[in-house]
């Protein structure tokens, strides 16, 4: 399965940290699936190299070769929001990440 990793990021590189080391937990514990981040993915763009709407779109085909997105920011981003309700439109399944680390269903 491939599962695409959603974390806020907002031009803070330690937001891209965060979620390299969520990505790395979730392969080495899980090898059989591949776990994609677009923090990373995408790390070669500045913050504001293109406009936001154009790196959504970019970030939404992304997830849209995925099998299940996970919420992995506390804080909900308008970004993360908008990979959510993609997720959910074409009713994909949302996961979070437990105080553990532990993926459950994603509740709003």
């Amino acid at each position: 399965m491939r599962y695409y990793i959603a974390h806020k990021y907002q031009g803070d590189k330690s937001n891209i940290e965060r979620a390299g080391k969520i990505a790395k937990k979730l392969q080495i514990e899980h090898p059989e699936h591949a776990y994609f981040s677009p923090l990373h993915a995408f790390s070669f763009l500045g913050y504001n190299d293109i406009p936001f709407d154009d790196f959504m779109e970019v970030c939404l085909d992304f997830l849209s070769a995925c099998d299940v997105l996970i919420v992995a920011s506390e804080e909900i981003s308008k970004g993360v929001q908008m990979e959510i309700d993609f997720a959910k439109l074409v009713k994909m399944e949302v996961m979070t990440l437990d105080e553990n680390g532990e993926l459950q269903p994603f509740t709003e």
